[in-house]
């Protein structure tokens, strides 16, 4: 990331790999508009701010599909749930996608604390989980 980009974002991102799980609400701009997935996708995210996140997954993602994701904090006893607008999606190998989405709805206010915890080196939850 370049130096104009970092200072476009509004929040820092913390690399913070955390139990992502998403499901795909709506294909905007796409000829499956209307088709809602019942599939739900579980990954890892690579980073994560109070406007977005990034992830690595298997699929190709269109600019502004909307997701619904569920973070798992270790430091919450309940997932966070967010709703999310793809921004970009690029293929890094073969069937292999990083995707930038920004929140459309969540609580911001929940993120602030969690991400500066995560920033200062405290416990990283690691996961294994596939998809």
């Amino acid at each position: 990331m370049n130096q104009e980009e970092l200072e476009r974002r509004a929040y820092p991102r913390v690399d913070l790999r955390l139990p992502l799980k998403y499901r795909v609400l709506a294909h905007v701009g796409t000829a499956e508009f209307e088709k809602i997935s019942a599939e739900i996708k579980k990954k890892d995210t690579l980073n994560i701010s109070q406007s977005g996140a990034c992830f690595r997954t298997s699929e190709y993602l269109a600019t502004d599909t909307v997701l619904l994701l569920v973070f798992k904090f270790p430091s919450l006893p309940k997932p966070m749930r967010a709703v999310a607008s793809v921004v970009w999606c690029r293929e890094e190998e073969e069937g292999d996608y990083k995707v930038g989405v920004r929140y459309l709805a969540t609580r911001p206010e929940t993120l602030a604390p969690l991400l500066k915890k995560g920033s200062n080196g405290s416990k990283k939850e690691e996961t294994s989980e596939q998809e």
